[in-house]
């Protein structure tokens, strides 16, 4: 579950360049991420937390793992912020009609 912290702004990226409003696909990513948020820090503070990470194999010798997930209260913490900010950045991000070139990569 962790991974949709990283997919939904990807997709709102991929919305975005394909010709999307970018206040609406913001307004909808933010949404996600917010549900997202919540539900993963409801769950680890419910104690569910082994199926909350993921760690793939980067290097097989010497073991080194890509750990995401929920291991500790600081993980929870920035996940929450992300989510936070993601949040502000849509609810502050309207512009006038004149200025709407300057939110589009193109």
């Amino acid at each position: 579950m962790t991974a949709c912290l990283l997919l939904i702004p990807l997709i709102g990226v991929i919305a975005i360049l394909r010709g999307r409003d970018p206040g609406a696909t913001a307004r909808l990513a933010t949404a996600l991420m917010l549900a997202t948020g919540i539900l993963l820090a409801g769950l680890w503070a419910m104690g569910i937390r082994d199926g909350l990470s993921i760690a793939p194999v980067v290097l097989s010798k010497p073991e080194i793992r890509l750990g995401l997930g929920l291991y500790d209260g600081m993980s929870v913490i920035m996940m929450l912020l992300s989510v936070v900010v993601a949040f502000a950045a849509a609810r502050t991000g309207s512009c006038k009609k004149r200025h709407e070139s300057l939110w589009n990569i193109s």
